[in-house]
């Protein structure tokens, strides 16, 4: 009898000691304290070469995201045309601008803005990872297709565009 209390004692610590050591692995996973920030000054340039005897150039270009963890202040689109701001099918905001009869061999738009982000914390669980199903793969497949403003034929048209078009991305 005393050879399984001891057993049973042993078991009940080395089970503590497995409890004790996954909340330490928790909190090592986790940090405390406030979350970082840190701001950047960005600048993106985008150069398009316009084909010999283009009638019509349209650009759209990619517009910074804001989010819980992007602020974006003071954005500012230096281009040779109006700039319009909409969403692309999957809801990410866009820019965009056309140029009929376009003289220049080149254009050239500059994009510059204040971005902010704040730390993500997020425990990791490996034990709770796992492959993805067929079924979950095949809901992915959306993202491998073209978005709506994605020039794909030209058959695109500018009425569903111009109907979601908005003043300001952010």
């Amino acid at each position: 009898m005393h050879a399984r209390m001891w057993t049973a004692r042993r078991q009940r610590l080395g089970l503590l000691m497995a409890v004790v050591g996954m909340a330490t692995l928790q909190l090592a996973a986790t940090p405390a304290g406030p979350l970082k920030r840190a701001s950047f000054e960005i600048t993106n340039n985008l150069t398009v070469k316009v084909p010999d005897g283009a009638k019509r150039v349209r650009i759209w270009f990619v517009v910074p995201q804001q989010d819980a963890q992007s602020d974006i202040r003071g954005l500012n689109v230096d281009a040779p045309a109006p700039v319009r701001y909409g969403t692309d099918s999957y809801g990410n905001k866009v820019g965009y601008l056309e140029i009929n009869t376009p003289q220049e061999k080149h254009i050239t738009l500059r994009e510059t803005f204040t971005l902010t982000r704040t730390e993500i914390r997020q425990a990791v669980a490996p034990a709770a990872t796992r492959p993805l199903t067929e079924q979950e793969r095949a809901g992915l497949q959306q993202y491998l297709q073209p978005a709506t403003h994605v020039i794909v034929n030209d058959d695109l048209t500018l009425r569903d565009w111009n109907e979601k078009s908005v003043e300001s991305p952010v």
